[in-house]
């Protein structure tokens, strides 16, 4: 799997929060898995597998008919056409490491930023969409989080929120870019 990465802010449903715990060495940690979900260009495809867009999509239609151009509308990407019609979700079996997860919970207040470092990224399951659309459904998953954070991610469950996926060579930034509290820009709050 290539590295997949959303370094920019990106809406996203967080699906559900599902609070557990994990054992590190004999000590036991709370932990969490988010679920979440990705409306996006079928070009995210070719961060998970090269050949999986072009697997699952085509720029010709049927009887190699071009998908027609709306005018005035770009085009999202330049395999918009399903190469097969009612397919079942695609599920990926990768586990991505180290990666951080960064969450704006969109309030505008420096405390609406929530990062969780050494997460695990797993269980992706790709819906192919007419258009050259993806839906990608994925679960993110961190420990020794903080029980502020838990109960925002909480209370965040089927809504849209602004997530950023850095992988762990990615430089840390200081804040989610483009957030701003009170015009300014965010500090994002380590944890």
């Amino acid at each position: 799997m290539k590295q997949f990465a959303l370094l920019d802010p990106t809406p996203a449903l967080l699906v559900n929060v599902n609070p557990r715990s994990e054992k590190h060495g004999t000590a036991k940690v709370p932990a969490v898995d988010l679920r979440l979900q990705i409306t996006g260009a079928n070009t995210l495809l070719d961060q998970l597998k090269t050949e999986l867009r072009h697997a699952l999509y085509t720029a010709e239609g049927e009887h190699g008919a071009e998908h027609p151009e709306l005018p005035g509308v770009d085009a999202i990407s330049p395999t918009p056409v399903l190469r097969v019609e009612g397919m079942q979700p695609v599920r990926l079996d990768d586990e991505l490491t180290g990666y951080t997860v960064v969450f704006d919970i969109g309030t505008g207040r420096k405390d609406a930023i929530v990062e969780l470092d050494g997460c695990k990224v797993k269980s992706f399951q790709i819906e192919a969409l007419q258009g050259g659309s993806v839906k990608i459904l994925l679960t993110a998953q961190a420990n020794n989080l903080k029980e502020r954070d838990f109960g925002k991610l909480c209370m965040l469950i089927d809504c849209e929120v602004s997530l950023c996926l850095l992988p762990p060579d990615e430089p840390q930034q200081a804040g989610i870019p483009g957030a701003l509290v009170g015009g300014a820009p965010a500090d994002v709050m380590q944890h």
